[in-house]
């Protein structure tokens, strides 16, 4: 039996403190983590527990509490009465709203808060708003021309025939991948190998909503199959989080294979990330990593023969700290984990350096 209801709308901001005070007196950093309801109000409440409300699909990333390390208040934006919550002083911000399409408004009263009352951050909104897939796409397609970043465009179609146009113009290559914006799963993605496939479209709300055409690089390898792997970057450095194999284009968890060979293969690349990908590879990556501009944010991509390496798409709204249920994996998830809270205690010695 599910344990999900309804999704519910949202009237105001809200605010709640999770984990509590630790009775230990070494200072510990005053984090506000700040969340958002995207901007059409309403969420997916999967349960409720001792933290408050867990929500899902919002356009928010999962965090560690840390309770032992850190004192966490959590603020909530948004709501149609989207006033600013009351909150404490913090020593610093972590914005943990991912999704500059879905949660624009959210990101909006963050930049407010953080500028009026001039908190140290982590994660600026401005920098979140950059990873837009289509400002992403013009901000990286001449970074390296060893990273692919694959075209991507935003269009508001109010007819399936619109699409068609737009496909006919050859303003991107075929065969394309169509989605709507703020999706950041296979859910609601088709590909279009030409003009007239807009037609399967109908399912969409053409109704002023905005959607993304961007182009397919095919990355199916000697054997047939598809892969694609994850890389969560922490202050800077990069750490190798999952490796999927599959015989669907649009490779995800739901579509990978689950054999043994295939476990084995992502058990490989998580413990051989550097190696896999070669020293100059790393370097450009590192160096894309930096040009980011976030301190903590994931990307997708694959690897192809020629050394190339296509990144699909690049932000925050990356799943990393989850449990995985593979213990191969656990301990590069542990150090994902560690490596966020380094990164803020390290943060928070830099503000108190600073005074």
């Amino acid at each position: 039996m599910s344990n999900k209801v309804p999704p519910l709308s949202f009237n105001h901001s809200i605010k709640y403190n999770v984990g509590g005070r630790s009775r230990q007196t070494q200072a510990k950093p005053k984090v506000l983590s700040i969340a958002s309801v995207p901007d059409d109000n309403t969420v997916v409440i999967d349960y409720v527990d001792q933290r408050g409300i867990l929500f899902n699909k919002t356009g928010n990333f999962e965090l560690p509490l840390y309770a032992g390390s850190i004192d966490r208040e959590d603020i909530v934006l948004g709501g149609v009465k989207a006033e600013i919550p009351q909150f404490s002083r913090p020593d610093f911000a972590f914005v943990r709203i991912c999704d500059p399409d879905s949660n624009q408004k959210g990101l909006e009263l963050a930049r407010q808060i953080i500028e009026q009352h001039n908190i140290p951050v982590l994660n600026s909104p401005e920098n979140i708003l950059a990873t837009r897939r289509d400002v992403f796409y013009q901000r990286f397609a001449g970074f390296d021309e060893k990273i692919v970043i694959p075209k991507t465009v935003r269009i508001t179609p109010r007819y399936c025939r619109e699409v068609e146009e737009f496909l006919g113009k050859g303003e991107v290559s075929l065969p394309c991948v169509f989605r709507p914006a703020g999706g950041h799963n296979s859910r609601g993605v088709s590909l279009l190998r030409q003009p007239s496939d807009a037609y399967e479209l109908e399912r969409f709300a053409f109704d002023g909503r905005d959607y993304y055409v961007s182009e397919l690089h095919d990355c199916r390898d000697n054997d047939g199959l598809y892969r694609k792997f994850r890389v969560v970057c922490i202050d800077g450095k990069m750490y190798p989080r999952h490796f999927f194999v599959s015989d669907d284009w649009c490779v995800d968890g739901k579509t990978k294979f689950t054999e043994q060979k295939y476990l084995d293969e992502e058990k490989h690349f998580v413990e051989n990330f550097e190696s896999y990908l070669g020293p100059e590879l790393m370097a450009k990556l590192s160096r894309f990593c930096a040009a980011m501009e976030l301190d903590y944010f994931g990307l997708d991509a694959n690897l192809r023969p020629d050394g190339t390496l296509v990144v699909f798409e690049a932000n925050a709204c990356m799943a990393a700290f989850r449990r995985s249920g593979r213990d191969y994996l656990e301990p590069q998830i542990n150090a994902i984990r560690l490596a966020a809270k380094e990164m803020m205690l390290r943060f928070y010695q830099t503000v108190k350096a600073r005074g």
